[in-house]
């Protein structure tokens, strides 16, 4: 938001714009168009105001600002660079928008360019202390608002959870829902397996892992995966299947819930989906459905759970992200790779020495899933593979083709031209479909009251100016849609200078920045890293196979690398070729 310095500039500004927005109904009972602009214009003159420009909106709802062209238009025109406008001018404060929320982001667009808003009826002007109390009331009935309906919505969920009810999802592994009840299916056994090896045996988690693995029995495919790989079984499911209260008969809501939260990047107010604590969950009265385990070998499970939940190396828990964490990829089954360190002491040379310790990068469903997984270790030490793709990122650089090329990147404009056509053509409907509208409305009201047909004639008649302005509804919609396209393509493009300029100082800078400065670089700059197999690494002389860079490179040319290092470069943005470069 613009300082008050910037905004008192334009306090003196004694032009206005007046809004005006009433539907066919509010027509027919005398609250007319041209009653609402004689009021207006006539307040404007008290107010010692110039009016610009007057924009009507005709027949809308103004259920939201999408979908309000004349809306749309006047907030375009006084937020420009050129504009003298200092006060939009509405009848009442429900002409500005129905819907609160969108009552007060419009404000604070046009309070951010130093422009006010004035109603007649309720006599707000945001300029003065009042109309901002005003403003800042309704923001807070908007929030109550918000957190009303949130809440009885929470209550009627808790509720129907006591009651024994299902809140809602897909049903849990072991179960079938039907008719809103959980049924137990053929897999129940395994849940039954899971909790048995768990609480009876000498084994934590993994262990459960591997006497699954091991003995074949396989996952099914789960209901809500779309993309499904594995049929083996990883550490997650084992810990969502123990930590699920479920199974003991008793349906369990609040386990998770929505919190406020601040966005690290953004700094904005969010919400998102947090555990809570085990007090807090919310039991039904009863049991619901039959169990699979009983309440006594749950809670057996949570007291082993908690009491292994302390154990372990403290400080590996605190340890940053590390460099290509999220970007380097399994060479065998496609998963991102995780760190993985190996402790050890040479007590043959010296007892008392000091533990050793390397890192590598390990695949990370094995790392789930374990020995008997579907997929291997693949470890990579992660000195060689963070050294050997910082180099070769160096070497790009210093490549003259390549650098000239980012260079006329830097420079090049994102073709628009296909959006703007789909503009144009929702222009040309929604012209024609104010034409027909016009053409009807004029022949509704040259219909003769002494016509033997009037009444079903208007009524047929409005019947098809309904359908009209479903249609333009409609169309204006999508255009929205389309408007919204274009500003996201316009909003990645600077972004993408941001990273090509990024990429051309890469080598003068990296070395002077902090590991996790680095790291940020590196995923800005890449989205993945695919890695040769074992038995072709010794052919191809560098674990590298593939480098995706975060932004658009056409293919131009072979041979980048100084090294002759046969790595291929290839490149993401949105729907484009994927066009490699072969180095």
């Amino acid at each position: 938001m613009k300082n008050k310095n910037f905004i008192n500039l334009f306090a003196n500004r004694k032009k206005c714009v007046i809004y005006i927005r009433v539907s066919s109904e509010r027509q027919v009972q005398g609250f007319s168009l041209d009653g609402q602009k004689r009021e207006l214009i006539e307040y404007a003159k008290a107010k010692g105001l110039e009016v610009a420009e007057i924009y009507v909106e005709e027949g809308k709802s103004g259920k939201s600002i999408e979908g309000r062209d004349e809306f749309q238009r006047m907030m375009s025109d006084v937020t420009k660079q050129d504009s003298d406008v200092g006060y939009i001018l509405v009848y009442k404060l429900s002409r500005f928008g129905r819907n609160t929320r969108d009552i007060l982001n419009s404000l604070n667009t046009i309070n951010r360019y130093g422009i006010n808003l004035l109603t007649k009826e309720e006599g707000i002007d945001s300029s003065n202390n009042m109309g901002g109390l005003m403003i800042t009331i309704l923001g807070t009935v908007a929030e109550m608002e918000r957190e009303n309906i949130i809440t009885q919505t929470m209550l009627g969920r808790e509720e129907k959870s006591r009651q024994g009810g299902w809140c809602g999802g897909f049903a849990p592994f072991g179960y079938d829902l039907q008719n809103e009840r959980l049924v137990k299916n053929e897999y129940a056994y395994i849940v039954e397996m899971i909790f048995d090896k768990y609480v009876h045996e000498n084994i934590g988690i993994k262990g459960v892992v591997d006497y699954l693995n091991k003995n074949g029995i396989k996952k099914p495919v789960p209901q809500n995966k779309q993309d499904f790989q594995f049929t083996d079984w990883s550490t997650h499911t084992i810990k969502t299947i123990l930590d699920n209260p479920v199974y003991t008969g008793y349906i369990v809501f609040g386990r998770r819930r929505t919190v406020e939260c601040i966005n690290e990047n953004t700094g904005e107010m969010e919400y998102k989906l947090r555990k809570q604590d085990e007090e807090n969950y919310i039991w039904s009265d009863e049991q619901a459905h039959e169990p699979i385990i009983s309440k006594e070998i749950f809670d057996m499970v949570r007291q082993k759970r908690r009491s292994r939940s302390c154990r372990g190396n403290k400080q590996i828990g605190q340890v940053p992200k590390h460099l290509l964490s999220g970007l380097l990829r399994c060479p065998e089954c496609g998963s991102g790779m995780v760190i993985s360190y190996n402790r050890w002491i040479n007590k043959k040379k010296n007892p008392n020495a000091p533990k050793m310790e390397t890192r590598s990068y390990i695949c990370g469903h094995y790392n789930r899933s374990g020995t008997y997984g579907e997929c291997h270790r693949n470890g990579i030490s992660s000195e060689r593979i963070e050294k050997e793709v910082v180099e070769y990122t160096k070497r790009l650089v210093h490549n003259e083709k390549f650098v000239d090329y980012v260079k006329m990147k830097i420079g090049k404009s994102i073709d628009v031209t296909e959006i703007e056509n789909e503009l144009a053509s929702y222009d040309k409907k929604l012209k024609a479909l104010e034409r027909n509208k016009k053409s009807l409305e004029k022949d509704i009201d040259n219909l003769l009251d002494d016509d033997k047909f009037a009444n079903r004639k208007r009524a047929d008649m409005n019947k098809r100016l309904d359908k009209i302005y479903e249609d333009m509804d409609s169309v204006e919609s999508e255009q929205m849609d389309c408007l919204h396209r274009l500003q996201a393509v316009q909003e990645q493009q600077l972004n993408e200078k941001k990273i090509y300029q990024m990429l051309l100082e890469f080598d003068r800078i990296y070395d002077k920045l902090s590991m996790d400065e680095q790291r940020s670089v590196l995923h800005a700059l890449i989205s993945e890293i695919q890695l040769y197999k074992k038995d072709e690494i010794k052919e191809s002389k560098t674990y590298i196979k593939k480098i995706k860079f975060a932004f658009d490179i056409e293919n131009i040319g072979e041979n980048l690398d100084n090294k002759g290092n046969n790595v291929e470069t290839v490149c993401l943005l949105g729907k484009k070729k994927r066009s490699p470069i072969l180095t």
